[in-house]
């Protein structure tokens, strides 16, 4: 069975261990929510009570993993993964057809509204003056706002184009500070100013985290390709299709989610308060680290050699495993009011993370084998006419070409740059801001 075929039947890419299989809504059955009803009674707060907020599993897991991201880049946990000290901060992303329910997530970022006023009036406890920084912004101004942060943030989009046109700009480009927050690595930027003297900004320690949504056909030209970096980086999930006509009325329903939000925000700011004041490190058992290296080494076995693309995908989603048991252990710790420095996660916190992580897998490779498609797809109509202009260009070309092409095709510059995102890389070369090459061959 190929692993299409295996995505179609519902099976697992990776055959779980034995010690680590958790219970389905029935048996035989194979789990491809992330999380099911049956969960919620284990799911720590805030995230059971944001969770029974869903009309349905589909709603359910868009909650849970958007909110489980947020709360990623606010808990004030470390671990050591790998001989690295790591914050728990997390990539995701979720794709999903027009209209098909993926605007729920921004609930998730609502929950946090409350605390983000807090912050924004006490920044000292917490060490940053914001949660949440824009998507739609310059580099510039993206190093200066971590700067206030001291390096911490939540970028929260519910249409990814917003951060795929910032990033395609020439003042926006800002994809190696995400490569390098994602493994904390330091950043730096240095600008000469108008007139007056330069402006060097260094963050030795960023923690960015990222939620972000869209069609399938914005995937593509934020990501551009599954060897750029930005791929492996990320959580990938997937919303599938739904044709059905749902009850729209006040009975179809308990009611509108925001007037609900309000006991779970005021759990978020309690449990977050809790947590700036009792810093501490998350650690896994020595049974547990065995059973996650035995985990992904067969993940690495049974992926890799026929999609040796993916390897940087599983050795990410390793980590990506750890920071979601350190999420987890931080909500439990601060349910027990736990003041201890170092915290052993749970069994169970830890089999939920390597079954999200199994998911992840699994959407990951759906999405290596529809890229040409989507590809071809995306560079069909406008991004074909763009095309078309480009090849009357020299070799090399600039931004200001680019204008002109867009103002003799009546486009705006916002058009114009998402589909040059489309043409990446099979087209056109991106060789620095502002400038370009087109593809020999293409």
């Amino acid at each position: 069975m190929s692993e299409n075929d295996k995505l179609e039947s519902g099976s697992t890419v990776v055959p779980a261990n034995n010690e680590t299989t958790r219970e389905t809504e029935s048996a035989g059955t194979t789990r491809n929510n992330l999380v099911t009803s049956s969960d919620l009674k284990e799911l720590p707060q805030p995230l059971k009570g944001i969770c029974e907020l869903a009309s349905n599993d589909e709603e359910r897991d868009l909650l849970f993993i958007s909110t489980l991201g947020v709360l990623s880049g606010c808990i004030s946990v470390t671990g050591v993964y790998d001989k690295q000290r790591f914050y728990p901060n997390l990539f995701v992303i979720v794709t999903a057809p027009p209209a098909s329910g993926k605007g729920v997530m921004k609930y998730a970022r609502k929950l946090f509204n409350p605390f983000g006023e807090m912050v924004k009036k006490l920044p000292e406890p917490f060490g940053k003056s914001r949660v949440f920084l824009p998507a739609n912004t310059s580099s510039a101004a993206l190093h200066a706002a971590l700067v206030e942060t001291q390096g911490a943030g939540v970028i929260f989009e519910t249409e990814a184009v917003t951060l795929t046109n910032a990033l395609g700009q020439d003042w926006g480009s800002f994809t190696d500070l995400l490569l390098k927050a994602f493994q904390q690595e330091p950043i730096s930027l240095m600008r000469k100013g108008s007139g007056g003297p330069s402006t060097f900004i260094e963050i030795e320690t960023p923690r960015i985290s990222l939620v972000l949504s869209g069609t399938p056909t914005q995937l593509w030209p934020l990501i551009e390709s599954v060897a750029g970096g930005l791929f492996s980086r990320f959580f990938f999930f997937e919303l599938k299709p739904n044709y059905m006509w749902r009850d729209v009325s006040p009975k179809g329903s308990n009611g509108a989610i925001d007037d609900r939000l309000a006991p779970i925000q005021d759990c978020v700011k309690e449990n977050l308060i809790f947590d700036a004041q009792n810093p501490f490190e998350m650690m896994l058992s020595e049974g547990q680290w065995d059973v996650l290296n035995c985990h992904f080494s067969e993940m690495m076995k049974n992926l890799v050699p026929i999609h040796p693309e993916l390897h940087s995908s599983v050795k990410r989603l390793g980590l990506g495993a750890f920071k979601v048991c350190m999420v987890l252990t931080a909500l439990r710790r601060a349910e027990r009011k736990d003041q201890s420095s170092t915290v052993e996660c749970d069994d169970w916190d830890f089999e939920l993370a390597l079954h999200l992580t199994d998911v992840f897998a699994k959407v990951a490779l759906k999405h290596i084998s529809d890229l040409p498609i989507q590809a071809d797809c995306i560079t069909v109509g406008k991004g074909q006419r763009l095309l078309q202009e480009i090849q009357k260009f020299p070799n090399e070309f600039t931004s200001l070409d680019l204008v002109e092409a867009a103002k003799r095709l009546e486009i705006d510059s916002r058009t114009m740059y998402l589909d040059l995102a489309a043409l990446q890389p099979k087209y056109v070369e991106k060789l620095k801001n502002g400038r370009y090459r087109k593809v020999k061959g293409s």
